[in-house]
């Protein structure tokens, strides 16, 4: 499955991953390979540091990845969405408290949320009130990591602020402030508070409920 949403500057892809069903006797091969080689090159795009989180190869496992490459956008972003199974899921969420430098529910009252005014709706033309602006700079946010804002996957839910169920907890493995791309992929609108202007944060989000790993890295 492709999809592309278009506007005058932005194109965000949302890619289904290819998996194995009960009504398939085999998989199509030429379209898993298409689909993985255009992973791979996505994630050959950043430099290894960010993406270091992230499979080397989709697999079986996927259910979707998208990425956003368009600063005009807010942010640059790639996320690969993946099925665990049990054993595995214990592993990786012990092995990301291990690793992570903050921890947080989806629930969370405070979340420091990278673009977190865009939605389904007003993705191509964001229009905060000035009530809205007022959640840029809050005192809660200064001990807290960046996250990205998953607005566009099909757990997708209004109900909390970094738009996943409250059943995710959010493991940050790294964030550091500044500029780390080059200047034409520089983003202005991404409605973060001034200490956190530019910056990157990668990670991950696990749901045991749904036996979901979510990699995602965010730059803006």
């Amino acid at each position: 499955m492709l999809m592309r949403f278009f506007c005058s500057f932005l194109v965000v892809i949302l890619i289904g991953c290819v998996n194995k069903r009960p009504d398939h006797k085999t998989v199509d091969r030429k379209a898993a390979e298409e689909l993985n080689d255009k992973y791979v090159k996505t994630k050959a795009f950043f430099e290894n540091s960010m993406v270091n989180n992230f499979p080397n190869h989709l697999n079986e496992d996927c259910v979707t990845f998208s990425e956003s490459l368009s600063p005009e956008f807010g942010n640059l972003e790639f996320i690969l969405i993946n099925r665990v199974k049990d054993v595995q899921l214990l592993k990786m969420k012990s092995e990301s408290k291990a690793k992570s430098i903050g921890i947080y529910n989806a629930s969370d009252s405070c979340l420091l949320v990278v673009n977190r005014f865009v939605n389904r709706d007003n993705f191509y033309k964001i229009n905060p009130t000035s009530f809205d602006l007022k959640l840029i700079n809050r005192d809660c946010y200064n001990k807290l990591y960046p996250i990205p804002n998953f607005w566009h996957n099909d757990f997708t839910t209004d109900s909390t602020d970094c738009k996943l169920p409250i059943d995710f907890d959010i493991y940050v493995l790294y964030a550091n402030k500044g500029k780390f791309f080059k200047d034409k992929y520089s983003t202005e609108g991404s409605f973060m508070p001034e200490t956190w202007r530019n910056g990157f944060s990668k990670g991950i989000a696990i749901s045991e409920k749904r036996k979901i790993i979510i990699y995602w890295l965010v730059i803006w």
